[in-house]
């Protein structure tokens, strides 16, 4: 690896753990980062700009927001697979009762 000009926030990944996808074509493997990883710099400040404390709490806000939607949506995609799930049992439960016997033969 020899890059010369990395930034602060970016070091080269060692060997051992350095994970390249076996599926990654060779024009992926050109273009796809697969040799630096990222590390904070312990600030973050932008140049010369600072954020209030009013920044900092829409920040917060919005970070609880994209989780809670990240939730939701898991949870939404939870329900729909459980209800497939109830409906297949049902049918089952309804076959080993007999209830479909006449239709299967």
């Amino acid at each position: 690896l020899k890059i010369k000009n990395l930034s602060p926030s970016y070091r080269p990944a060692k060997k051992e753990s350095s994970r390249i996808c076996s599926f990654q074509s060779q024009q992926k493997r050109a273009v796809l980062n697969n040799d630096l990883v990222s590390i904070s710099t312990g600030s973050e400040k932008f140049g010369h700009i600072e954020r209030t404390a009013m920044e900092m709490a829409l920040f917060k806000i919005e970070d609880e927001r994209f989780e809670m939607d990240m939730l939701l949506e898991n949870l939404t995609s939870a329900k729909l697979r459980l209800d497939c799930i109830l409906d297949e049992m049902a049918v089952v439960e309804d076959i080993s009762k007999g209830k479909y016997l006449g239709q299967m033969v």
